[in-house]
């Protein structure tokens, strides 16, 4: 039951190095019993990056049991510096120095979470709900997002095709590399365009496994309507 507070009031006293060049300044201003902090601030500033986070960590004392119920302030965020907060993630699942403004909250075990972000970027805008379980092997994820002007291949690189997505997605899967996931997907959309095609409504279903996308598709743009599935090799 004993409690105690902790405040850096000069972030340069305390410094990580995350998985690129450069290193993290952080100030954290903290209180309360061992077993149920209270986080009033914790910001970590690098070259790249500021993540600006509050909230309570509670099981300190006991780490197998730790959980964190945490608000995301707005913050910016690029991939280069993300190992800083979870490692596990690999560091080529998106593009490595695109800033993501990213706002929210997170609650649970460091890696067995659940989610709720604002991303915005360059690449469009997502929001949504996901769940993370990074202990699993591979790991697990499940998520739904809107999405508004959102290009993927802006956020995660690796050759995919130009698009301008506004809808929603619903995903489940496991595994992040494209080469390796196990993935079911649901999408809606609605004035998207697709490597420079217009699309007006459409709907489609399917899975990517191992690289190859199999889908089901039912789209319409005017009095036009078109069913079609199809297969695509995405990776590999």
């Amino acid at each position: 039951n004993s409690s105690f507070s902790f405040s850096t009031e000069n972030p340069s006293t305390t410094s990580a190095s995350p998985r690129g060049a450069g290193s993290a300044s952080i100030l954290c201003e903290a209180g309360g019993p061992f077993g149920a902090l209270r986080v009033s601030r914790l910001k970590v500033v690098t070259d790249n990056s500021c993540v600006d986070v509050r909230g309570t960590v509670r099981h300190l004392d006991a780490p197998r049991d730790l959980h964190i119920d945490a608000s995301i302030e707005p913050s910016t965020v690029t991939m280069s510096d993300l190992d800083l907060f979870i490692r596990e993630i690999p560091e080529d699942v998106l593009s490595p120095e695109l800033p993501i403004g990213v706002r929210g909250s997170f609650v649970g075990p460091p890696l067995d979470f659940t989610t709720e972000l604002d991303l915005t970027g360059a690449f469009g805008a997502l929001s949504g709900r996901a769940a993370l379980n990074l202990n699993s092997n591979p790991p697990a994820y499940n998520a739904t997002y809107d999405m508004t002007g959102f290009n993927p291949g802006l956020l995660f690189g690796r050759g995919m095709p130009n698009t301008l997505l506004n809808g929603r997605m619903e995903l489940q899967g496991a595994d992040f590399d494209p080469a390796a996931m196990n993935l079911n997907f649901f999408l809606v959309l609605d004035s998207s365009r697709v490597q420079g095609h217009s699309v007006g409504a459409l709907q489609a279903n399917g899975t990517m496994i191992e690289g190859t996308m199999d889908a089901e598709a039912h789209a319409s743009e005017g009095t036009t309507t078109a069913d079609a599935t199809f297969t695509a090799r995405l990776a590999g």
